[in-house]
């Protein structure tokens, strides 16, 4: 009798498990990360995860992370499968301006991703480079100010062959995050040399990524860039409508004082005067 109803057992729980893992194979794509959550949500059991895993149809990346077996992963792989696991980020700052071409020099070595989210992203993401050999390493970024963010500011592009959407921020958003981490002289070098080449941004969505930042200090240094060029977009931001805020603010210690947008910053860049040229309000 027990011998019939293990065969009745394996009659059905085969062709079951079979069933699972052609499911599997066409839910989840090739080079895609997904945690326990996602696989829950698609109607995988626990059980059904620890089959796939001693079968090898699922490979543990980290503890409580999996994909399929299969090549190396690119930086994309990583940022669509966090869009995909529901964390809210994207590529932002200087490497959202070097996908779209705005960096006007080339990167050597191994190129850092920067991942822009007003959540904790998991630390996993930092020791990737480590783990894993990979020609490129994540700087992560938890800015508050990105929750509810304009959807005008931010693009999709898409990647691969399955053309996954890639959330990237649009320029207008990417200086005003790479401007809001600067932290050297050497930053504001790099992106003084960058923002020369932003001819053409729309002033409509510069308006609102900086009416978005709460930084009275970002908000500053990008108004005191602004005056070193001759940009059109430039004269049509309506600096009335943006809090500066009050008192001075300082950037770096030893500099000079810009009367004009009260901010203490570095007295030269690039051996020259970094001093306002461009009348803007």
């Amino acid at each position: 009798m027990q011998h019939c109803k293990k065969q009745n057992h394996q009659r059905w729980i085969l062709p079951l498990l079979a069933y699972k893992k052609t499911s599997l194979i066409h839910l989840l794509p090739e080079g895609q990360l997904v945690n326990r959550h996602w696989l829950y949500k698609k109607g995988f059991s626990r059980s059904d995860i620890d089959y796939y895993i001693r079968s090898g149809h699922l490979h543990a990346v980290y503890r409580g992370l999996y994909r399929k077996p299969g090549k190396p992963l690119k930086w994309q792989h990583l940022l669509y499968s966090l869009q995909e696991m529901g964390f809210p980020v994207h590529l932002g700052g200087k490497s959202a301006l070097a996908e779209k071409g705005l960096l006007h020099y080339l990167e050597f070595g191994e190129r850092e991703i920067q991942l822009f989210s007003p959540q904790i992203l998991p630390k996993w993401l930092t020791n990737w480079h480590q783990d894993y050999q990979s020609s490129f390493f994540f700087s992560t970024y938890r800015k508050s100010w990105l929750q509810n963010l304009p959807a005008n500011l931010i693009m999709e592009l898409p990647f691969g062959g399955w053309d996954w959407p890639i959330h990237i921020a649009q320029p207008e958003l990417a200086i005003i995050e790479w401007i809001s981490e600067a932290k050297t002289i050497e930053d504001l070098q790099e992106i003084d040399a960058v923002f020369d080449g932003l001819t053409i941004l729309s002033p409509a969505k510069v308006q609102t990524a900086l009416q978005h930042c709460p930084s009275i200090l970002t908000r500053r240094l990008f108004g005191w860039f602004c005056d070193q060029y001759s940009h059109p977009w430039i004269k049509r931001i309506d600096w009335q409508k943006i809090d500066l805020g009050k008192g001075k603010r300082t950037f770096i210690k030893g500099g000079v004082f810009n009367k004009k947008w009260k901010i203490t910053v570095p007295q030269t860049l690039g051996g020259e005067e970094f001093e306002s040229k461009q009348p803007l309000f």
